[in-house]
């Protein structure tokens, strides 16, 4: 495993952000967001729904 990514919590992961109604799971690591060209630490999806398309992710940190 990367050494860096040992930092992260695991693919699959359901976390509930500070503030966030809804539950997310983790699907990506470091992801950049293509119209904004930032950086994030997570990408996520709703949780259990899972993945719809593209326009349904979550980035954070």
């Amino acid at each position: 495993m990367n050494k860096n990514l040992k930092e992260f919590l695991p693919l699959g992961s359901v976390v509930l952000l500070a503030g966030g109604e809804e539950k997310l799971m983790i699907i990506g690591h470091k992801q950049i967001e293509i119209e904004t060209k930032r950086e994030f630490d997570y990408s996520a999806v709703l949780f259990p729904d899972g993945y719809k398309d593209a326009l349904a992710l979550y980035h954070f940190n």
